[in-house]
């Protein structure tokens, strides 16, 4: 461009695909389409192929696949001939405590199919996969046929992601719409499990439909408490203004979201809003630490679940810090605002020398809203910190740096004992 006029610009949509999409593999960034196998589903597939489909949805939608047949050379592992499907993870963002950045990509292998019964359908977590059908040079069948669409919604269970409505930022489809998400992340059996997340955006259309939509007149965006199935924000723009951002929430449990778009308008397929994008973590209620090299660190900082966030009602955790054998942990807790109560009865945070209650001496027990001015020491290579509450008061909780420095037997510092000699 020059330093004169200023217009509109220019927009491309496209997509890759080879010129023929009946062969043995394919590329497409459309919203469905029919992948087969080579015959199918009237002929045998032959031997020694190595087919792939890379597919492509557009941002905010996940792909669900429709398997319409299926007539695979049964192996013991599938290791003749196999249908593979790898997701592809890709996420990045801040958490919604904004205390670290996470990125990941990553590719995620499912059970290989090689059988006569069809599949069931499934929905993927990603809006990308990688479908792979090899053969061996023995027996062949009929092969494969699989329809697959871009959809909303569905369930989450990575411990960190990022949502987002269809096609965001560009434009919500003009069209009725509900998408529900369903935000579960994994966790160790025993832990409890608290969620956060944070609406890092959120711009929807304020035209009212021509029906009463409950809660709303317009579109809407909801966050719900799965457990205790209990709607704890919704957004109406046509109550609220067209565009919020920068809330968070924290929930004992899985969250569900919930967005419901109508179409507004005849004669054209976008809506000119944003959408949402909506960024969630697993805060970890427990699990282990281990402070023992330069590739891992010696130096973490961690805070209580949901933090800075009120902590949640009857939690019991527990994180256990390992080191090397020459070295010992120093504990600085940076905030501390749990329920002050004598001798730390109701809400405590605690920290022990040793691993776990059995075997650990008790070094400390925290409540109140001041943080200690000094470092605590402890004076062993394992370390157990365990936060617990009870069902009252709720506060923001604990924020601390825990470092794996050198003890006593690397020579760093001790105990003497003064006698009537000189010693060095």
């Amino acid at each position: 461009t020059d330093s004169t006029n200023e217009l509109k610009g220019w927009q491309i949509e496209y997509e890759f695909m080879r010129p023929n999409q009946t062969g043995c593999g394919f590329i497409t960034h459309g919203l469905h389409g029919i992948i087969r196998s080579p015959g199918a589903p009237d002929n045998d597939y032959g031997n020694d192929l190595e087919c792939i489909w890379d597919i492509q949805v557009p941002p905010g939608y996940v792909i669900h696949m429709h398997f319409k047949m299926m007539d695979i050379e049964k192996s013991k592992d599938c290791t003749n001939d196999s249908l593979t499907i790898y997701e592809e993870h890709h996420g990045r963002g801040w958490s919604p405590n904004q205390y670290y950045y996470f990125i990941f990509d990553k590719s995620e292998m499912h059970s290989p199919y090689c059988d006569i019964s069809t599949p069931p359908d499934k929905k993927t977590e990603s809006n990308r996969i990688r479908v792979n059908f090899t053969t061996n040079e023995a027996v062949v069948g009929r092969g494969f046929e699989l329809e697959y669409k871009a959809v909303c919604g569905g369930v989450f269970q990575l411990s960190h992601g990022v949502l987002t409505s269809p096609h965001y930022p560009s434009h919500l489809p003009n069209e009725d719409i509900e998408c529900e998400y369903y935000i579960d992340p994994e966790v160790p059996e025993g832990q409890t499990q608290v969620v956060t997340i944070a609406i890092n955006d959120v711009q929807l259309s304020e035209t009212m439909v021509e029906y009463r939509r409950d809660p709303c007149a317009s579109d809407y965006l909801q966050v719900m408490d799965v457990v205790r199935k209990a709607v704890i924000y919704t957004y109406c723009p046509f109550e609220k203004g067209g565009e919020q951002a920068n809330l968070s929430f924290s929930v004992k449990g899985p969250i569900g979201v919930k967005l419901v778009s109508n179409q507004t308008y005849s004669g054209g397929d976008k809506k000119l809003v944003r959408g949402f994008k909506i960024s969630w973590a697993l805060n970890r209620c427990g699990g282990e630490f281990s402070l023992n090299s330069v590739s891992t660190g010696y130096s973490t900082s961690f805070y209580s679940p949901g933090y800075p966030l009120d902590y949640h009602d009857e939690l019991d955790c527990s994180w256990v810090f390992k080191t090397n054998e020459d070295r010992v942990f120093s504990v600085k807790i940076k905030k501390l605002d749990i329920e002050n109560e004598d001798n730390c009865g109701m809400d405590r945070l605690e920290i022990h020398n040793g691993d776990n209650e059995t075997n650990a001496s008790l070094v400390g027990k925290y409540c109140g809203h001041s943080a200690p001015s000094s470092r605590i020491y402890v004076m062993n290579s394992k370390m157990l910190v365990r936060f617990v509450t009870d069902h009252s008061q709720s506060h923001s909780g604990f924020l601390m740096e825990v470092t794996a420095t050198l003890g006593p037997e690397a020579g760093c510092g001790g105990t003497l004992e003064a006698t009537g000699d000189w010693n060095t």
